[in-house]
């Protein structure tokens, strides 16, 4: 987090981490199986998108098309064998897969899950002004 308590320095990082995970497992696997390079993605890559992502969030568009427009898994799909043709969300219903963004989302509800039935072990008066 940077002095204007934005995570831009964070975000940008994990992103080139994430690109360089998925181009060595392009480069690295033998097998072009698009099922078995996904399970290698969905292993080994989202893990460091998807970290505490409840935390970092993006808020501005322009993180959030650093993540997802530009997205390590949208590059990575199109690289699949037989999935450059269609275009993104066609690729992702095809493999069975959700977006970054969609997941974030998910996330995000579960968190507040969380929160509201009290399962973590965080008093939410610090976070939550509540009136009477």
């Amino acid at each position: 987090m940077n002095c204007h308590l934005k995570f831009t320095e964070h975000i940008t990082c994990t992103v080139g981490k994430a690109h360089s995970r998925a181009y060595l497992i392009h480069k690295c696997f033998l097998s072009r199986d698009p099922l078995l390079l996904m399970r290698a993605f969905n292993t080994y890559v989202r893990p460091l998108l998807e970290n505490v992502s409840p935390v970092w969030l993006p808020q501005y568009h322009y993180l959030i098309d650093n993540i997802e427009s530009e997205s390590v898994q949208r590059r990575f799909t199109t690289r699949l064998p037989g999935y450059i043709s269609l275009d993104y969300p066609a690729r992702l219903i095809s493999i069975g897969q959700y977006s970054l963004e969609k997941r974030r989302i998910v996330y995000d509800l579960v968190m507040m899950y969380k929160f509201v039935l009290k399962l973590v072990d965080v008093q939410t008066s610090n976070f939550f002004y509540l009136t009477k």
